[in-house]
């Protein structure tokens, strides 16, 4: 017969270990994870594959997500993002299909991909960046977006200790909840 498993989650933190130490416990028909919403995890343990697919669902998937706008903005390094062109343009199609607006914010050397793609240089400033990001958002959604040309005209960012401060307490949480799923599967 044929058999499918499919686990939703919750809106909360969700994660499924799936352990292949006894035999392939998954089905002919396959074995679907939809975390939902929240912060998930998936974990195969004792088990080899040569292929591993992550479907993005959803903008919690994003690396920033304007939820009252429904755009996306994903930031892709030079390095990390080599080769990885077509899984870029894949993810990037995922989200559109799901009614968002994807800005990508391209590193040079890397070259565009979509019509929304802002392109910057390796090592560049952060203002330089933010001021080509909040540009494009613009030019996007045409959302007013207050304050924005009094901002371009600076030199400096604004905020930034506060925006570093968010960043590393953003850092240190994600650190901790991944100490504390790897100490639960120990």
């Amino acid at each position: 017969p044929d058999i499918e498993i499919i686990i939703t989650g919750t809106d909360g933190d969700d994660s499924l270990i799936v352990d292949f130490s006894g035999g392939d416990p998954v089905p002919v028909d396959g074995l679907t994870f939809d975390g939902a919403d929240g912060s998930d995890s998936l974990t195969l343990t004792d088990a080899v594959f040569t292929t591993i697919t992550h479907t993005y669902l959803n903008a919690t998937d994003v690396d920033i997500a304007l939820e009252d706008l429904r755009v996306v903005v994903e930031f892709d390094g030079a390095y990390w993002h080599r080769n990885k062109a077509d899984k870029d343009r894949d993810k990037t199609q995922l989200i559109e299909d799901a009614g968002w607006r994807v800005i990508r914010v391209r590193e040079r050397p890397l070259e565009s991909i979509h019509v929304n793609d802002v392109m910057v240089d390796t090592g560049g400033s952060a203002k330089t960046v933010a001021d080509a990001v909040l540009v494009k958002i613009f030019e996007v959604t045409g959302a007013e977006l207050p304050r924005l040309d009094e901002y371009l005209k600076s030199d400096d960012p604004w905020r930034e200790a506060e925006a570093l401060t968010a960043i590393r307490s953003y850092q240190a949480e994600r650190a901790a909840k991944k100490a504390a799923r790897t100490a639960k599967q120990q």
